[in-house]
């Protein structure tokens, strides 16, 4: 009878114990929010091969009016995502992809934008998600300074990677535009 209950306890050890220590000593520190970015990003590029370091550097526009080669594109000529092409073209990563609105709907963006972003997270060796661009009005150089206000107040609300930077005072102000590059 010993026997029975110490080996039930040795295959609860084993699966169910087990998987859980292992999994938390897998998760690259990196990926730990936790921990202070400069110590993720050291140990992030320190993982990084030269061709996912090259890879974060480049960027892609998926126009066929360009001179890409054909291997290039993962989009064809109306916009259609080929998710076999785009994994292979994102298998090193990528630092951007240009203007994923051309061509598509508010809907037809976000699911584009989705589908590439799950591409490069689960599909690549490190899960490195991609940045995405966007040609956005510049309302800086309008003549009629309530319409910039307004503009700019219109792209605040769209803007959320700028966090802290867009405060309800700069708003008010109308000095959200300072922050453009």
């Amino acid at each position: 009878m010993n026997f029975i209950k110490h080996r039930s306890h040795a295959i609860y050890v084993y699966f169910l114990v087990l998987p859980m220590l292992l999994a938390q000593q897998s998760t690259p520190s990196y990926r730990n929010p936790a921990l202070p970015i400069d110590k993720r990003v050291s140990e992030l590029l320190g993982r990084m091969t030269l061709e996912e370091k090259i890879g974060q550097l480049e960027s892609t526009w998926q126009n066929h009016s360009f001179d890409l080669l054909p291997d290039e594109f993962f989009v064809d000529d109306k916009g259609k995502l080929d998710e076999a092409k785009a994994k292979q073209a994102l298998k090193n990563g990528l630092g951007q992809v240009t203007r994923p609105s051309e061509n598509r709907g508010p809907r037809e963006m976000a699911e584009f934008i989705d589908r590439l972003q799950r591409i490069a997270v689960e599909n690549t060796r490190l899960g490195i998600p991609l940045m995405f661009h966007e040609e956005c009005t510049d309302s800086r150089r309008s003549m009629r300074p309530p319409i910039h206000r307004q503009l700019h107040l219109q792209l605040a609300g769209t803007m959320s990677w700028f966090g802290e930077c867009l405060t309800p005072s700069r708003w008010k102000r109308g000095r959200v535009g300072h922050i453009n590059a």
